[in-house]
């Protein structure tokens, strides 16, 4: 676990310094990654990580190293297993060559990535789906080939409407739920106050009459002699009084 977790933590502070733009810092965060990973002791679980790790890292290098962006996405792809190949992971690992090959002027091996990525049906994310239409717009401008351009400028266009259907579906989900749960628990939240306004204002009454009641009742005189009465006594014994 504890393996793990410092390999969390250098693949976050990648992903941060990738924003930033210092790939260099990002990549060397992945390696520490890598390097954590390399201490587990399960195979399966070992494997995993590297099939994660050369994925990032492929994507990492596509900037700075072309050789290296590709030998990384080749490398995460010799870890897929059957349950992987349609994985996201697996679906970015063949633009990036794609992309490798496209940067090269090879077109043909381009196309051929392009397509493979294509083919992945599920587990794909908007983003990474958008820029693979941009590369096949891109790539067949180049080729001059206009009606196959056009056919995925046309999908990329209906997958920005799609998107944008889709979160204003979610917007009014989420704006009918919270009126939902406004409408449930106002009433509860209204009947609370009111109960515990009515519990404080009994606790207060019952004070009220409580000491009004205290003061009400005959209060008892002190028992004793006082100095008069003292005095008294003491003159009816001297006189062997018969009465004391």
């Amino acid at each position: 676990i504890i393996i793990m977790e410092r390999a969390n933590i250098h693949t976050t502070f990648a992903n941060i310094y990738n924003q930033k733009k210092e790939f260099f810092n990002g990549i060397q965060s992945l390696l520490s990654s890598v390097k954590e990973h390399n201490k587990l002791k399960e195979p399966e679980r070992k494997r995993g990580t590297k099939f994660m790790d050369y994925a990032n890292l492929g994507g990492a290098y596509l900037t700075v190293n072309l050789d290296s962006a590709k030998y990384y996405a080749e490398q995460s792809l010799a870890f897929v297993t059957d349950r992987e190949k349609n994985h996201n992971l697996t679906f970015l690992n063949y633009i990036v060559i794609g992309e490798v090959f496209y940067a090269k002027e090879d077109y043909t091996q381009a196309l051929e990535y392009y397509k493979k990525a294509e083919a992945i049906e599920d587990n794909k994310h908007f983003i990474n789906v958008e820029r693979l239409y941009k590369n096949f717009i891109t790539l067949y401008g180049k080729q001059g080939k206009k009606e196959l351009k056009e056919s995925y400028e046309t999908k990329l266009k209906d997958l920005s409407l799609t998107v944008f259907q889709n979160q204003n579906k979610s917007l009014r989900k989420i704006i009918l739920d919270d009126k939902a749960h406004r409408q449930n628990t106002t009433p509860n939240s209204i009947t609370w106050i009111l109960w515990s306004i009515l519990g404080s204002l009994s606790t207060i009454i019952i004070l009220i009459v409580f000491i009004f009641k205290r003061k009400r009742l005959p209060q008892n005189k002190p028992v004793g002699l006082t100095t008069e009465k003292y005095k008294n006594l003491i003159e009816v014994l001297k006189k062997n009084d018969p009465t004391f």
